[in-house]
């Protein structure tokens, strides 16, 4: 029935302090913690145990640690790098593929954009159009893969104004781009995409979720097969230009 108990490691209880202050309100994102000597004293712990306290709170995306003259340990807003890093090492494993991405945006993207054409706000579609242009000038421009290039797909995850949705997006956005970085698609292939995003935003103006869904379904469907080419082990070249 009852368990022994674990004597608590010193780090983890100088962590469990600066997360209730942040979930508290008692820390906010910009403020500057003591240095690494006040913690210690603060705390009455090694700096060496306030030392392994920061890294933590870092790699969790809690803190920024900054160097220099004016830096110091800042709190941050919450980002999606420890959700996109977990990921990461799952696809590292073989635990998960660019086919396992491309289904999580199938469940995720559609109804996303379904919940922005009834929450989307004006600046939210201004950026969504942004976002097409930039896009239609990089094909102009026969430009080499870039970030940029998804960003139509993380203003409609904006648009939905669920949190959780962005930072899955996000990670998975950022993933994607790390595997498909090296493969340039020709110029009708891109114009065709593009294209796709259009009618995707036309529905999301009109606000008719339904069809936002279904046209947003549609699309990453073709992105799904289209990145399977990508899967390692598949024979495809890498092309060194736009057809």
């Amino acid at each position: 029935m009852f368990k022994p108990l674990r004597q608590e490691r010193t780090f983890e209880s100088i962590l469990k302090q600066i997360k209730e202050a942040i979930y508290t309100g008692k820390l906010k994102h910009g403020d500057k913690l003591p240095t690494e000597r006040e913690l210690s004293e603060v705390f009455n712990v090694s700096r060496a145990a306030v030392r392994s306290a920061m890294l933590n709170l870092e790699q969790s995306g809690f803190l920024e640690i900054r160097k220099g003259p004016s830096g110091g340990f800042f709190i941050q807003d919450l980002d999606f790098r420890p959700v996109r890093d977990s990921l990461s090492d799952l696809v590292r494993l073989g635990k998960a593929s660019i086919s396992d991405l491309t289904e999580a945006r199938l469940i995720l993207e559609p109804e996303a954009a379904s919940l922005a054409a009834t929450r989307a706000t004006a600046e939210d579609i201004s950026q969504i159009e942004t976002s097409l242009e930039s896009f239609r000038q990089r094909i102009i421009e026969e430009a080499s893969p870039d970030p940029s290039d998804l960003q139509f797909h993380l203003c409609v995850a904006e648009g939905s104004k669920n949190y959780v949705i962005v930072i899955i997006m996000r990670s998975l956005m950022d993933l994607l781009f790390q595997s498909i970085a090296s493969y340039l698609l020709d110029r009708r292939r891109s114009e065709l995409i593009l294209a796709q995003h259009r009618r995707i935003l036309d529905a999301i103006k009109a606000r008719n979720p339904d069809a936002a869904r279904a046209l947003m379904l549609e699309h990453v469907r073709a992105m799904r097969v289209l990145f399977k080419d990508f899967e390692p082990g598949q024979d495809r070249k890498k092309r060194n230009k736009r057809d």
